[in-house]
């Protein structure tokens, strides 16, 4: 699969897929990790704050990546993420409906290494509100390749 990555899949881009975020998921993200701030637990506070809902964590839509079929990561043997940045138009917030999708813009290979950088965007109606720029290294046992 590595080796027809960059050939077949690079610019490629998933189908959109709608992803609402509810309250009780939010909370549940925050109790796992550890965030006690009332603003993504409380509405009033929410809303104190200037939301009109609970806002969702900055970094909860690394949990969008379950939802999308993503063709050029099916069956790879070993991912490690290497980096992650998140920039926000305006905030995430609780029971809005969010259109995602990913594309892989660039692969570069090194050894037997596969760098994939990717983007998530979140787009609400027609506007980009969010995007996630992620890097992923594939690697598999006795692949060697050069950029091509």
């Amino acid at each position: 699969m590595i080796e027809v990555v960059k050939k077949r899949f690079e610019g490629m881009k998933t189908d959109k897929v709608l992803i609402t975020v509810t309250r009780e998921n939010i909370r549940h993200y925050c109790h796992v990790i550890e965030e006690d701030n009332q603003v993504f637990h409380d509405r009033s506070v929410a809303k104190k704050a200037g939301y009109s809902d609970l806002p969702v964590p900055p970094t909860y839509p690394t949990l969008f990546w379950q939802y999308i079929d993503i063709p050029w990561l099916t069956a790879q043997s070993s991912t490690i993420l290497t980096e992650q940045r998140f920039i926000y138009e305006q905030p995430l917030i609780a029971n809005m409906t969010y259109a995602c999708s990913i594309t892989l813009y660039k692969v570069r290979f090194r050894g037997n290494k596969c760098f994939l950088k990717q983007r998530l965007q979140i787009e609400q109606g027609e506007k980009v509100i969010a995007t996630s720029d992620t890097t992923l290294i594939l690697q598999k046992e006795g692949f060697r390749a050069t950029c091509t």
